[in-house]
């Protein structure tokens, strides 16, 4: 069990202390996406386009956050890893918008932070090989027509599930076909 639970924790506790909230405040939320209703996942385009214009609250301590994050996320958290990426593509335009992303994405870590990845060994080494999951999705930014893709890797068997490790990335290219 890849178990991270006081190190995000901490985490909350860290954006809580720099946002300048009570960790009680902080709302459940099922997924750590603002309003996908509204907005596309894949592109954290501004839900108010006049907030692009001022500058969020958090610009000058984003970084360190979401860096921390990512840190978590690459080890044990994968889920985390698309939300924290998209929002670090915007620390240098950072604003109220981007605020309430990563107040999002605290919510959803401070809801879930029992949640690990679970591995088990249960054959000998002569049964185990390795897979590859992937997946993308396909131009989801409408404004740059870029995909993100994943991967997950893990070692297998008939009684063997051991996850070694995952990516989120933003493909570097526009999408045009799938």
């Amino acid at each position: 069990r890849y178990q991270m639970a006081d190190f995000f924790g901490k985490a909350v506790d860290k954006y809580c202390a720099v946002s300048n909230i009570e960790r009680s405040t902080l709302k459940k939320v099922a997924t750590p996406f603002v309003d996908e209703s509204q907005e596309r996942q894949g592109c954290l385009e501004p839900a108010n386009p006049a907030d692009d214009k001022e500058i969020g609250k958090l610009a000058k301590t984003a970084c360190s956050i979401l860096m921390t994050n990512m840190f978590g996320a690459r080890a044990s958290r994968w889920d985390l890893l698309r939300p924290t990426a998209g929002l670090a593509t915007f620390i240098h335009k950072w604003t109220p918008n981007s605020d309430k992303r990563l107040q999002r994405l605290m919510q959803y870590i401070n809801d879930r932070l029992d949640d690990s990845a679970v591995g088990f060994v249960g054959d000998p080494p002569s049964e185990w090989y390795l897979a590859l999951f992937a997946d993308a999705d396909f131009a989801l930014c409408r404004t740059t027509m870029k995909s993100t893709g994943g991967v997950f890797l893990v070692l297998m068997g008939p009684n063997t599930f051991m996850p070694l490790t995952a990516s989120s990335k933003k493909h570097g290219s526009a999408s045009a076909s799938s």
